[in-house]
């Protein structure tokens, strides 16, 4: 048997794929978080943390704290908080469902709803990806008239954003040079990581941009209004980098 259909043969009992096209990966998706990203959900969320803190074992935060706070990752905070992993997924529940209540009252930040047009008109298609519930968003886009998602997918797995990054790749058929993931938290970037997605780190949400910036995402935006630029600065330098690259070889 010829030494290509015998690797042909063991790839296939495997399940690996045979490699993909070297050609360079236009930026299609746009993937974004909600919290802090699209919704100014700040102060209503900590209202909602100081009244459930007890109820879950949990320290409340002092509001002299927050700065401090903003700079944290993941389970820096959840030790700071006295907050263990396996209550993690419900508490995220019945946050979203007390913040249901208040949805109403929440807005998006400046600039978003016109940069969310610029995006579809320059051909990039819209998700999101949150740890928020899908009412809670749907909700939210409905009163503010932001249009362009594809889909929204909520999840209460806070840690768990790279395997659901993992799954929409699959699901919608794309390559992970195809997606970019924008976030406001240290814990986006590490999920982006993990999935072999680039990101987008926007300086307006939970996180503080020192905090950000240490995890070096691809991009770190200072405002809604940036972002188009940002996009179309990072995929045609990447094409042209791809292309050198195969010119190179």
């Amino acid at each position: 048997m010829p030494l290509e259909r015998i690797t042909h043969s063991l790839k296939r009992l495997l399940g690996r794929r045979e490699p993909t096209s070297s050609a360079p990966r236009d930026l299609k998706l746009i993937l974004f978080d909600f919290d802090g990203t699209l919704a100014d959900t700040f102060e209503a969320g900590f209202r909602i943390f100081q009244e459930l803190a007890p109820e879950w074992g949990c320290r409340t935060i002092d509001r002299s704290e927050l700065p401090a706070l903003r700079t944290m990752r993941p389970l820096e905070l959840m030790r700071f908080l006295n907050l263990p992993l396996k209550k993690i997924a419900p508490m995220a529940r019945r946050w979203s469902a007390e913040l249901q209540k208040q949805i109403d009252d929440i807005a998006p930040f400046p600039g978003t709803k016109e940069t969310l047009q610029q995006l579809t008109t320059a051909g990039f298609r819209l998700g999101i990806l949150t740890s928020n519930t899908q009412s809670n968003v749907s909700r939210f886009l409905a009163n503010h008239d932001m249009q362009g998602f594809e889909f929204i997918r909520g999840s209460s797995r806070l840690l768990g954003k790279a395997r659901e990054i993992r799954s929409l790749l699959k699901k919608h058929h794309l390559h992970p040079a195809e997606v970019m993931l924008v976030g406001d938290e240290t814990r986006d970037i590490e999920a982006a990581r993990q999935a072999g997605i680039p990101v987008t780190a926007v300086c307006w949400g939970y996180a503080h941009k020192s905090a950000l910036a240490d995890l070096q995402p691809d991009l770190l935006v200072n405002t809604p209004t940036e972002l188009l630029t940002a996009f179309q600065q990072w995929a045609s330098h990447h094409s042209s980098t791809d292309t050198q690259t195969r010119e190179g070889h």
